[in-house]
Parts: C-alpha cells; sequence; structure tokens
C-alpha cells in the first residue's frame, strides 16, 4: 500500500501534516502509474474508478487504514532528506561555485533594491518568494537573497533510482508556479531535445553540463528513491544564459510523473506533455481524445491531463481542442 504524501515538504521540514485535501490534489495519479492500493479517506465515485481500470488495464484499490509506503517523498532518513532538499544546501553550493548572485540571510534584513527577491528555504518548491518591499514583515530565518532575472524557459533533469538522468521542460506561470512538463522525445530525454535547447549557444550548454556533473556529484547519496535537479535559461544583455542550479528536490515530482506516464501509455508517441489547468467538473466523462487521457476525478480544484502526439502540430490540436472545451 502507497500513500501519496504531497505535504512531504511540510512534514520534513515543520513536522506538520498538510490539509486533508492537499494530498488528494494529486494522489489519483498513482492509479494511472501502478498497481498499488492507495492510503486515503477520500471517496472516489465508482464510475472515475471504472474509467482509471479501462484506460490502465488495473482496477483501482484504496484503503483507509493501515501501514503505507509514502510515495511523493521517503521521509526514512530525516536528516539526511532535509538537507538534500533544503534550498540552502543548493544555495550554498552555487554561491561557492561563483555561480549565481545571491546571498544567504541568517537575521534581521535590511532594505534592499527591487532587483532582488526573498525565498523561503523550506517552502515547497514554487512557494515562499517575496518581495523585498516586505523585508521588515520577515521574521523567519535563514532567507535567501536572489537577483530578479529575466526569465525565459525552465527546465529540469531528474536523476532515477537506476542512476538514468532525463531532461524535460517545464512549464511555470509569473509566479513560478507550476504548470506542465514536456519532452519532444521522451525516449531520448536529454537537452538537446528541449525545444529551445538551439536557442542557446553550444559553449553555454557544454558549461551547463560541466556544472551538472558537479551537482550530481554533490548530491551523490544511496539514491534509492529519485530527485530533480531544477534549472532555467535567462536573457541577459542579449545573450540566453543558463541558471545551472535554482533547487534540488529530493523526492518524485510531476516531470517525473510525465515520464513515467510516458513509460506507461506513450510507447507508440515521442512526444509528450502533463498539463495542469483550471478544473471543470467530470470533465473526464466529456473530453474524449485519441492520444489525451484526463486524469483528474471530477472534482478537483484543477484539471491535470496528459498529452501524446507525433508531431508537434498534432499535440498544438489536441491542447486547442481541450481548451476549447474547458470553457
Amino acid at each position: 500500500m502507497i500513500k501519496v504524501n504531497i505535504d512531504y515538504e511540510s512534514v520534513l521540514f515543520h513536522s506538520q501534516v498538510g490539509p486533508k485535501g492537499i494530498n488528494e490534489y494529486l494522489e489519483f495519479l498513482a492509479f494511472f502509474i501502478q498497481d498499488d492500493v492507495i492510503l486515503t479517506t477520500k471517496k472516489y465515485s465508482q464510475d472515475y474508478l471504472d474509467y482509471v481500470g479501462r484506460i490502465s488495464g488495473v482496477a483501482p484499490k484504496t484503503q483507509e487504514a493501515g501501514t503505507a509506503e509514502n510515495w511523493w517523498g521517503p521521509l526514512k532518513d530525516l536528516n539526511q532528506e532535509r538537507l538534500l532538499n533544503s534550498k540552502l544546501n543548493s544555495t550554498d553550493l552555487a554561491i561557492s561555485q561563483g555561480w549565481v548572485e545571491a546571498q544567504i540571510l541568517d537575521s534581521h534584513l535590511e532594505s534592499y533594491s527591487d532587483d532582488f527577491f526573498f525565498k523561503d528555504p523550506y517552502s515547497m518548491s514554487g512557494k515562499g518568494f517575496r518581495s523585498t518591499a516586505d523585508a521588515k514583515h520577515i521574521k523567519k530565518f535563514p532567507q535567501i537573497l536572489e537577483r530578479k532575472l529575466h526569465r525565459k524557459f525552465d527546465f529540469s533533469h531528474y536523476v532515477l533510482p537506476d542512476g538514468q538522468t532525463i531532461a524535460y521542460a517545464n512549464v511555470v506561470d509569473e509566479k513560478f508556479q507550476y504548470k506542465g512538463s514536456e519532452f519532444l522525445d521522451w525516449k531520448h530525454a536529454t537537452v538537446e531535445n528541449l525545444s529551445f535547447y538551439k536557442e542557446v549557444s553550444p559553449f553555454r550548454w557544454k558549461e551547463f553540463q560541466e556544472r551538472l556533473e558537479i551537482i550530481k556529484s554533490h548530491y551523490q547519496v544511496s539514491n534509492n528513491f529519485g530527485y530533480s535537479i531544477d534549472s532555467f535559461i535567462y536573457e541577459e544583455n542579449g545573450e540566453l544564459l543558463i541558471y545551472p542550479l535554482c533547487e534540488v528536490n529530493y523526492r518524485r515530482t510531476m516531470g517525473r510523473v510525465a515520464y513515467e506516464l510516458s513509460e506507461k501509455y506513450a510507447s507508440h508517441k515521442k512526444i509528450t506533455k502533463l498539463v495542469l489547468t483550471k478544473a471543470k467538473k467530470d470533465f473526464y466523462k466529456e473530453f474524449t481524445r485519441e492520444g489525451v487521457i484526463v486524469l483528474s476525478p471530477g472534482d478537483a480544484r484543477f484539471e491535470l491531463i496528459f498529452f501524446m502526439a507525433d508531431t508537434m502540430e498534432e499535440l498544438t490540436a489536441s491542447l486547442k481542442a481541450c481548451d476549447r472545451d474547458l470553457k
């Protein structure tokens, strides 16, 4: 039995179990990936469970009590996991290597330029960002001070438990909230197959690959779970540069989920994309299209939809059709 513990960081860093709904927002993903009983008190409709069974080939099962293995983050060696997931660790590495313009602040904040922002080192990925205008209101320390950059593209590398490393593009909104992951060729998931690869100079990619090896060496542990290394492309003085180390997440990520869905459902397709978008009640009943799997159970706060295609034209057509039906 497994528990989809989306509240992983809250438990790991603050010993606080998240609100009841937080795990339910995403736990249904495991139905589509593996044949395990899910520990949950959520009541899924029989219609939805039958729908999952038709797609996955396995009837999903739930149980309200019992002992379960954590699916999102391990919570086994807490001290080690806190170190591996701490943004202080990743930021300290990036500063020591001279890769970034950042500081780790341990006490009272002075006034800072609007060219910078604060980041809580113990928040969930994509959360905990504060404007420098809020300096006097920040009471929790340490804080990370980073320079604002003209961010263009987000991407990650995921080191799987078997040691294989995959690369994928991420879609985030203006608040750095996750909106999707994309593989242009999921069977060859390298930086060369990122849609923006050719926009960045070969010299910058070579430099990044050298830095990536340093990062992987720094985080080299007995890795039986997997972790992501988050990076992004930014523009400065007319050139696209690579910010090599934004953060490390020693847990499952949505990018890894997109890859696992690709392995299970897209053996006949090259391009795959996982999209998080606005919710529409019982959308899984309403929207049917070849190469598209609506994952959400019909009563979620957002829709998670998996797309498979042979060409970008085919993917674009499916995305447009889905967007049209969500209106």
